[in-house]
């Protein structure tokens, strides 16, 4: 996952441990990139940080079913369709999650066709551990998912 590290400058992080990335020289792959986001970065290592010559997006199984079932629900278009945008969502906010639950069961007999929650999802910045600290958070907003007819579907 990509995030911001010292002096404003990028790491790549996973569940174990992050490494510094310099990304003067990166040739980008279409797609967007933006923080928080898992990507496949190709490079040198050296001196504890890797110099990024490419970097593109995951091409998971995950990323294949939701491109598929695009296509499937750009065949089928209605007037009445509804998508949901909630943009800076902090899910360790307990009132936040709160109002998600109150949100997501007023839409359970006729949920929308796309839900979309942007982050920060966390409240405070944290240079490093941000997998480890918003993991919590996203197991309750499965858990209150689950508890209706909604379907989680990450993109990578």
């Amino acid at each position: 996952m990509l995030t911001r590290g010292h002096a404003n400058g990028f790491v790549a992080e996973d569940l174990v441990g992050s490494v510094r990335l310099n990304l003067k020289r990166t040739k980008y792959h279409p797609g967007l990139y933006f923080e928080g986001g898992i990507f496949v970065f190709q490079g040198l290592y050296s001196a504890g940080v890797l110099d990024v010559e490419s970097m593109c997006l995951c091409k998971s199984r995950e990323t294949m079913d939701c491109e598929r079932m695009s296509r499937a629900v750009a065949g089928r278009i209605d007037e009445n369709d509804r998508i949901i945008l909630l943009s800076d969502v902090h899910l360790d906010i307990s009132q936040v999650m709160r109002a998600l639950f109150h949100l997501l069961s007023g839409f359970a007999t006729c949920p929308p066709n796309v839900f979309i929650l942007c982050g920060p999802f966390l409240s405070t910045h944290t240079v490093y551990g941000y997998t480890e600290a918003a993991s919590t958070p996203f197991r309750h907003l499965v858990s209150i998912a689950s508890q209706g007819q909604v379907v989680l579907k990450p993109q990578h």
